[in-house]
């Protein structure tokens, strides 16, 4: 059993590291994929029986500074391994841990019992994924509240990204994480509602490390894997709707409840974590709770169809489709020359970005290096791109450059003739103040 524990976490430390660092394509990622979570060692119980000073335990009088909220039914060794991870992933943020079972049938109610910063708040009736959610919600004491899926494993940052997404963002009223398949593969960052009210998730089957889906950005919605809001904002709204019990469609209804608040849903893809999708549910939608999932999308189209109207139809490239109600597109680009392309251009790219538009930055020089300071940028919403993604600035344009309104040349000679010939429409500016009334 040691062993087979041992190489395990050698395979997912693999995952974390490779998921996390540049330059590695899909492919080889998948080979490092872990099948299910192996029952935990004796070493392991040990560090999972001690806590951590950042995990408040059920009798604390300190107030947390986030409540993660974890519905469960059955599967005790991915709740176990979820619970690792967030014990070995260390965080600013002081939280508490809600474990919500839901009248499960194997191990849970044993295992949960032996850690004691677990807060666990076993049922009486078996009400499914929003009751559970509810449950918890009602018990928690956070500023804010994670509901996070039992199924996952977070990654190094996912809280803490999180949390600062609500200071970077002040419209923000749900946060979101980027979820990777178990094999290394995007499996979602952000959602897409089409006009029908069809949720899709955006990037699936992709790497996570492509520029268009590794910056935070507004969204349609997010998969309630693991979302994060404050918790007055969702108890002002009842939780979760009951409307959409047992499960299903209730994370898509939270976030149009948010737009309508006149708040914004978020993706923060710094914040990573794995999901192993459809393990308590599975994914047949002909039977079981997963049959919820087709009742459902007739509700909730029945309840936003008015709203919906002015969400994107499926002829809009997913490209486009991804930012959830965009502003105009900036387009930077930053000289070969200049010794610090990031550094030079930050001050208009951030100063655009307060005026509404959408940025895109592009390092003439770093394209084939790397930016260092590319997820700085990324985590305050603004696109970085780098190879092997975008090879070259012509190549970009020659894809792209409809798209953009204006476009911003710092230290640039080489790029004034691709625009010509491919986005002739854009306005060239010097600075922030020339996009004011554009």
């Amino acid at each position: 059993m040691a062993r087979k524990v041992a190489k395990y976490e050698l395979r997912l430390q693999d995952m974390r590291r490779e998921l996390l660092s540049p330059g590695v394509p899909v492919p080889a990622l998948a080979a490092l994929a872990p099948t299910a979570p192996p029952p935990l060692d004796e070493a392991q119980w040990q560090l999972m029986r001690g806590g951590s000073r950042r995990i408040l335990s059920p009798d604390s009088a300190e107030r947390p500074d986030v409540s993660v909220i974890i519905p469960v039914y059955n599967q005790s060794p991915y709740t176990l391994a979820c619970l690792r991870s967030l014990l070995v992933h260390d965080t600013t943020r002081r939280f508490e841990v809600i474990v919500v079972d839901d009248c499960s049938t194997d191990d849970t109610a044993l295992q949960m019992r032996r850690i004691p910063w677990v807060h666990y708040l076993p049922q009486q009736v078996n009400g499914g994924f929003i009751a559970s959610c509810n449950a918890g919600l009602a018990r928690a004491r956070g500023e804010y509240v994670l509901f996070l899926n039992n199924d996952t494993e977070v990654l190094p940052g996912w809280l803490d990204e999180l949390s600062e997404t609500f200071v970077n963002f002040p419209s923000a009223g749900l946060v979101g994480s980027v979820l990777i398949y178990p094999n290394g593969v995007l499996q979602e960052s952000g959602g897409i509602v089409w006009r029908d009210g069809q949720p899709w998730n955006y990037g699936r089957n992709a790497t996570p490390r492509d520029p268009q889906v590794s910056y935070a950005r507004p969204v349609a919605y997010c998969s309630g894997a693991s979302i994060m809001l404050p918790r007055a904002l969702i108890e002002g709204f009842g939780g979760f709707d009951r409307h959409f019990a047992p499960a299903y469609y209730e994370d898509t209804d939270l976030a149009m409840k948010v737009r309508e608040a006149g708040l914004t849903v978020m993706v923060q893809p710094l914040s990573k974590l794995i999901h192993y999708e459809g393990i308590t549910s599975g994914t047949d939608t002909t039977r079981g709770v997963k049959a919820y999932q087709v009742v459902n999308a007739e509700k909730f189209f029945a309840r936003w169809q008015t709203t919906l109207q002015s969400h994107p139809d499926r002829t809009v490239l997913l490209s486009d489709a991804k930012d959830f109600d965009l502003g105009p597109r900036l387009l930077v680009i930053a000289g070969a020359g200049a010794a610090d392309p990031a550094g030079e251009a930050r001050s208009l790219m951030l100063d655009a970005q307060a005026l509404g538009w959408q940025v895109t930055f592009l390092p003439e020089a770093r394209l084939s290096q790397g930016l260092a300071d590319a997820e700085d940028l990324q985590r305050r919403g603004i696109e970085v791109l780098y190879a092997p993604y975008c090879p070259s600035v012509e190549q970009h344009l020659q894809g792209y450059g409809p798209r953009y309104t204006a476009v911003a040349l710092p230290g640039s000679k080489e790029a004034q003739p691709h625009l010509a010939s491919y986005a002739p429409q854009a306005r060239l500016i010097r600075r922030a103040a020339d996009l004011r009334g554009s």
